[in-house]
C-alpha cells in the first residue's frame, strides 16, 4: 500500500474483549531497513461513536499515561 490508501484494520487492545474495527488512511510510511519492516502513521476515518468512546477512554487511562512517560513514544 502507499500513502493516502484507505485501510481496514482490526486492532487488538488488551483493555477490550473484542478487537476494534476501524477504517484509516495511510498518512506516513517509513521503511525500517534494519528490521525489514515499515512504520505506518494512520489517520482514522469514519469511526463509529462506540469506537470513538473506546479510544477516548483508552487515551485518558492512567495506564496509557504512564506508558507515555516511560517510553517517550507518545
Amino acid at each position: 500500500f502507499k500513502e493516502k490508501d484507505h485501510l481496514f484494520l482490526l486492532i487488538s487492545i488488551p483493555a477490550f474483549t473484542q478487537p476494534l474495527r476501524v477504517k484509516g488512511e495511510a498518512r506516513r510510511i517509513e521503511p525500517l531497513r534494519e528490521k525489514r519492516a515499515i512504520k505506518v502513521g494512520i489517520q482514522f476515518i469514519d469511526l463509529t461513536d462506540e469506537t470513538k468512546l473506546k479510544l477516548e477512554k483508552l487515551q485518558s487511562s492512567d495506564i496509557l499515561k504512564n506508558l507515555r512517560r516511560a517510553s517517550g513514544l507518545f
